[in-house]
């Protein structure tokens, strides 16, 4: 069997002290001020002693006392927030000038990267037309030089040797070939 605990008002001699008086009380609803007078005025029990009474001066010094302190505590809090607003203040300051430079820098770095990149891209234009070029004109060679070696070349003296002219003898008088004369000509007339 477990064994259940009891509460802690239960177990506390002031809160079981407190709840026989309420038992004993009697209370009626019109004593309204006296509602609450077996808590606001209690018995008097040996242990306890009794505070002296304050006058109005002395709760008034305290009072003026204890305002003081809060005084001085709020100026110290308010100084110490002041300060601290100040420091941030300070640090974010940093920070922007921080993070303009690095922005600066950025963009500094993006301009050269761009301007490295035009400048490879310029480059590879030059040399893939250079290589064109290159390429077309040793085409151009090898082709010439395939062309001019390829069909097999004959001597000059071998042609003229092979080309016999054909000579036909015609008699003296004949007319089987006639030369038509041209037409004579005559000056334009000026009219």
């Amino acid at each position: 069997m477990s064994k259940m605990k009891t509460p802690e008002y239960e177990r506390d001699a002031s809160a079981q002290e407190f709840i026989q008086q309420m038992k004993v009380a009697k209370f009626s609803l019109t004593d309204q001020d006296d509602l609450f007078g077996v808590v606001d005025k209690p018995a008097a029990r040996p242990d306890h002693t009794r505070m002296t009474d304050l006058t109005r001066q002395e709760i008034d010094a305290k009072l003026a006392t204890n305002k003081a302190e809060l005084d001085a505590r709020l100026a110290d809090f308010d100084a110490s927030i002041k300060t601290g607003f100040a420091e941030l203040r300070v640090g974010f300051a940093e920070m922007r000038a921080e993070m303009a430079k690095q922005s600066g820098d950025m963009r500094t770095d993006m301009a050269n990267v761009r301007s490295e990149t035009h400048k490879g891209t310029i480059d590879t234009i030059k040399w893939v037309i250079g290589t064109i070029l290159a390429v077309a004109a040793a085409t151009v060679s090898i082709l010439t030089f395939v062309i001019n070696n390829a069909a097999p070349k004959t001597p000059l003296a071998a042609t003229a040797q092979q080309q016999v002219p054909t000579v036909i003898a015609v008699p003296h008088g004949s007319t089987l070939l006639s030369t038509p004369q041209a037409a004579p000509t005559s000056p334009p007339s000026a009219k």
